[in-house]
């Protein structure tokens, strides 16, 4: 009964494991993905692309796109739709009621966090990025005359659980801001060690931002891969750390499609709703019509597609655990609370 439950749901979303199982890399190269072509022979296992296919409602979308010659300028209707889809998106997964009105289209993250970097940091400032980190968050910086300064995270015990975990050195945080830094970039779920943060942790976080005077760019790119209990938006946890943040995000982690180029920006800050609209709003026109169109499929229609892709996820997460505790218990590991990378 439980076996055709679930191909009947995997019918429904669309989302087949079997034929993932199957795939190769060989299957994966001929794709002809950064991931599997930018090194023969090894996997780019840094470049967080999903292995999973597309799931058909955004295929069709783009199919049907393709059909009515939909590949102009984005126009504002679009832009509006994507606002309207991202925010349903973020109520219904994570209880935030925000405003469409507050929620801006760019092509990529990246493309976020240089406005952040150019308009809120400034040339000759500082920002702080907590390491490991995603790549570009240390070397951007330096594209717009912006120092960064490292804080290698720490390493502790929880102490419900037992389990190895990793931490934010607060401390040397607080001497970062105390010294003159005004910024700090937050990714929660973290690229690549997968830290989710607490409730706690973020509220931590806050209060020192709001002592010191401190802008956060906050990237929620892999928000909806959390592993236990979901994810909790920054900017929902006061007010304080609606006005200190500038939020982005994309379906394109969630949905593995990157390629299309639509991210979006959430400006709880006022401040930066006037900023955007006087000196960031050309970033809106670089962003995709065709990725428009599929990240509005993908945070309208594509839900049963990603809650079996997050099942599959964990799946996993499960099996490699376990190697990691039997086969490979000497070897230093601290088990991800989300994202897939």
């Amino acid at each position: 009964m439980l076996e055709r439950m679930e191909k009947q749901n995997r019918i429904f979303s669309g989302f087949d494991a079997d034929a993932i199982d199957r795939t190769t890399a060989a299957d994966l190269a001929e794709v002809g993905s950064d991931k599997w072509t930018r090194y023969p022979g090894c996997i780019g296992a840094f470049i967080a692309e999903m292995d999973y296919g597309l799931a058909p409602c955004i295929q069709q979308a783009i199919d049907s796109a393709c059909d009515h010659c939909k590949l102009g300028y984005i126009p504002e209707p679009w832009k509006r739709r994507v606002a309207e889809a991202c925010a349903g998106w973020q109520k219904s997964h994570y209880g935030w009621d925000v405003d469409p009105d507050i929620i801006r289209v760019v092509p990529d993250v990246l493309e976020a966090y240089e406005i952040f970097l150019r308009e809120l940091v400034g040339a000759g400032n500082a920002v702080v990025v907590p390491t490991p980190a995603y790549m570009p968050f240390l070397s951007v910086p330096k594209l717009h005359d912006v120092d960064v300064i490292e804080i290698e995270m720490l390493q502790g015990t929880d102490e419900t659980t037992g389990e190895r975990e990793w931490l934010f050195d607060f401390d040397a945080i607080e001497r970062a801001f105390a010294a003159g830094c005004h910024a700090f970039v937050l990714c929660n779920p973290h690229n690549p060690i997968g830290k989710v943060l607490t409730l706690a942790e973020e509220q931590r976080l806050c209060e020192l931002a709001e002592r010191y005077d401190v802008r956060i760019f906050n990237d929620e790119i892999h928000a909806p891969f959390v592993f236990e209990g979901r994810h909790i938006p920054y900017p929902t946890i006061s007010e304080a750390a609606a006005r200190q943040s500038m939020t982005a995000t994309s379906a394109s982690k969630s949905f593995n499609i990157p390629g299309t180029k639509c991210a979006q920006v959430l400006l709880t800050n006022p401040a930066d709703r006037e900023m955007w609209a006087e000196r960031a709003e050309w970033s809106e026109h670089q962003t995709a019509t065709i990725g428009a169109i599929a990240t509005t499929t993908a945070y309208n229609e594509g839900d049963p597609w990603f809650q079996d892709a997050l099942s599959y996820v964990r799946r996993n997460l499960g099996l490699f655990d376990k190697q990691m505790r039997t086969r490979f218990s000497g070897v230093g590991y601290i088990r991800p609370r989300g994202t897939y990378i």
